[in-house]
């Protein structure tokens, strides 16, 4: 992958900003919820949900081929 080349002088003078993504173009984002949102793409075995209080030690491990939620207390029996 290339580098960005964007000089932050320039955004900072004219009040810009400089937005992108990882995965697809942003178009597509509506496409792509709406595959997880009707199962036919399922994200549920790639999401492990963690306690808040966990989060350093999750922090140290790192996350492996998982993405970790931490949960907030009021929400950890949802």
């Amino acid at each position: 992958m290339d580098k960005p080349d964007i000089r932050l002088s320039n955004l900072m003078a004219l009040d810009a900003t400089a937005f992108g993504s990882w995965g697809c173009s942003p178009r597509h984002y509506q496409h792509a919820v709406d595959l997880v949102l009707s199962g036919r793409i399922q994200v549920t075995p790639f999401i492990e949900r963690q306690p808040l209080a966990s989060r350093r030690r999750l922090l140290r491990r790192g996350h492996g081929t998982r993405r970790v939620v931490l949960v907030p207390p009021s929400a950890e029996s949802m």
